[in-house]
């Protein structure tokens, strides 16, 4: 009990302590080589790639189609328009990650779509950013879809809001459709606390990492029964997953950010 009343002490004083900073301004632009990086913070970078940092946290957007190798040496999606690093600044810390490639299930496959041309949108205020990455897919059965997401950045909130929109531009109806964004943080360790019948709300992952942390939260809906989501998709219509991507020093930092959020979302 004592462990659990820490614990909380420990969340409140990271909400206290975790708002953005009033005065952080981002900048939003391709790297060329290691000098053009503010400090050695991921380990997958290459050139083309694109920085958003703001002072006090540092992302990079994979600029070209390639690929890490997972935990159990298999390939990940492409790095081509997905997050590949997102630290807090200043920690002396590095990472290499692989989120936001489009994750399709269809006819009981996996497809990993690889996103062609990246297009940055940063705010001459400096508030704000967005990148946006758009994908297709098209099979031999008259199957096709199109995919845009949109990578949104606030200066000085250590999280990216991701919203990715799926709209079936073909004339063929999917059925037992899957949509997803893929996610793989290069660590097997993480925080869950999502219950189906007690915490259906609490989707939402935290991973403690060297010198930093990282969440995952996911917005979209758990079909009952082990189903897919959307599970259908007709000619011209559409569907958005949603999530929120949120780096920090601690776990608790994280875990505090994470509650703020689903405040907003249920208030």
């Amino acid at each position: 009990m004592r462990s659990i009343r820490i614990f909380i002490l420990i969340v409140l004083a990271a909400l206290l302590a975790a708002e953005p900073l009033a005065g952080a301004s981002i900048e939003v632009r391709a790297v060329a080589r290691a000098e053009d990086l503010p400090e050695p913070f991921c380990t997958a970078w290459a050139g083309g790639d694109i920085l958003v940092s703001d002072g006090r946290f540092l992302a990079l957007i994979g600029g070209s189609d390639r690929a890490l190798k997972t935990t159990l040496n298999l390939p990940t999606a492409s790095l081509k328009g997905s997050v590949i690093a997102f630290v807090p600044a200043g920690r002396d810390c590095a990472d290499a990650l692989v989120i936001g490639a489009p994750a399709l299930i269809v006819k009981n496959r996996n497809h990993y779509l690889t996103y062609g041309a990246l297009a940055p949108r940063p705010d001459p205020s400096g508030r704000t950013a967005a990148l946006e990455a758009e994908a297709s897919y098209a099979d031999a059965e008259g199957r096709k879809a199109a995919v845009r997401t949109v990578y949104r950045f606030g200066a000085g909130a250590g999280r990216i809001e991701i919203v990715s929109t799926l709209t079936n531009s073909g004339t063929a109806p999917f059925e037992g459709l899957g949509f997803s964004l893929y996610f793989n943080a290069q660590s097997s360790y993480y925080f869950n606390p999502y219950n189906k019948e007690r915490f259906p709300d609490l989707n939402f992952r935290v991973y403690q990492k060297p010198k930093h942390a990282l969440g995952w939260l996911n917005l979209n809906p758990v079909p009952a029964g082990g189903r897919r989501w959307p599970g259908t998709l007709a000619p011209g219509a559409s569907v958005s997953a949603r999530y929120i991507l949120i780096a920090g020093e601690t776990p608790e930092a994280v875990t505090a950010s994470i509650y703020r959020e689903l405040k907003a979302e249920t208030a």
